[in-house]
This record gives C-alpha cells, sequence and structure tokens, in this order.
C-alpha cells in the first residue's frame, strides 16, 4: 500500500500567513511587543513588601507535611532494612 505524500501546511489561517510573508520580505514593518510599563506609564502599582513572618504563617503546614512525610520515609526505610535481614 502506497503512502500518501504529506505536504506540512501550518495550522493558521490564510491572512496571518500572508501578513508573515509580507513582514519577511520586508514589505511591512513587524508590530512591536506591548510591554504594561510602557503602555501605561501614568499608572502605579502598589507593591507590598513580604516578610517571613507573612510567609510562616500562610506556608506553615508545608513544614508540617514535609516533617511528616520525612518520618514516614524514615520508618519505612527502617522497615526494608529490617525486613532485609529478616529475609
Amino acid at each position: 500500500m502506497a503512502r500518501k505524500k504529506v505536504t506540512p501546511r501550518p495550522n493558521l489561517p490564510q491572512e496571518a500567513l500572508d501578513r508573515a510573508r509580507r513582514e519577511a520580505s520586508g514589505e511591512i514593518q513587524a508590530p512591536l511587543p506591548i510591554r504594561s510599563a510602557v503602555a501605561h506609564p501614568g499608572v502605579v502599582t502598589a507593591v507590598k513588601k513580604t516578610t517571613v513572618e507573612d510567609l510562616a504563617h500562610e506556608y506553615g503546614y508545608v513544614a508540617n507535611d514535609l516533617r511528616n512525610m520525612a518520618i514516614l520515609a524514615a520508618v519505612l526505610f527502617a522497615g526494608l532494612i529490617l525486613i532485609s535481614f529478616i529475609l
């Protein structure tokens, strides 16, 4: 059974392909990317300083979970060593 020849076609609309070809040939200039600082120079946003106490309060459960996982891993590792001596 003969294989059908597949020609690679991008999954883009035709107008996007035409615009990309015009940009590549130099007919039109590619648009510059918009950055938020340049687009809104008069807007000032408040930056909140994050302290260690805030992080400890918000993510305190992570330390507890890590401690519990370490205890579980130590118990399982000790169990494997004990089983290796028995068997």
